[in-house]
Order: structure tokens, then sequence, then C-alpha cells
């Protein structure tokens, strides 16, 4: 999977590109390292799915394993999910527990 990172003010978006498979273990140091880095500054985090086409299980639990590790109050949010990827994260539950919004 690529990364893209940006820092805007208080907001540090991911820019996803490709799929949740095996690099899942990598994915997360990375996307855990560099929210660590900006975590004095950062109020939220955006993962920008708008080059995601589909979500798994694992691409879910890597989302909700780095929201576990958040510290110092940063909000995450889903962004761009097509609409395969928001009707997992609806029947999942996970629209509840995080804000998504659509593309």
């Amino acid at each position: 999977m690529k990364i893209e990172k940006r820092l805007d003010g208080d907001s540090l978006t991911f820019i996803l590109n490709g799929g949740f498979d095996k690099e899942i273990a990598e994915t997360e140091r990375y996307l855990i390292k560099n929210i660590k880095a900006d975590c004095r500054i950062t109020k939220r985090i955006i993962f920008d799915l708008s080059k995601v086409n589909s979500l798994n299980m694992q691409g879910l639990t890597l989302l909700l394993g780095v929201k576990g590790k958040l510290t110092g109050g940063a909000k995450i949010c889903i962004a761009n999910a097509n609409d395969t990827v928001y009707g997992f994260l609806e029947k999942e539950g996970i629209t509840e527990l995080i804000d998504v919004k659509k593309s």
C-alpha cells in the first residue's frame, strides 16, 4: 500500500492507495510512527480512502487499531469512502463510532 501524508493546520491526512492485504503490519507501523511524530499539533486524523476500492476485515482492524493507540484526544475521520467501502463500514457498525464521509 502506498501512503501519502499531508499536515494541514491541526489535521493530519493519510491518503491510502491500494489494498489492505500483505502489508498490514508495515502499514500500521508507518501510521503510528507518523501520528506520534505530529501528535502535539494534531487534533484530527483523516484517512482518505479515495484510492481504496474495497476494505476487508484486516483493513478495518488496522484502522481501529490505530484509533485505539491514539493519545492526546485526536479524532479519527474516514473521508472519500466509495459506496462499497461505506457499505462495509456501515454493516460493521463503524459509522456509529467514527465520522465517515462518502466520496
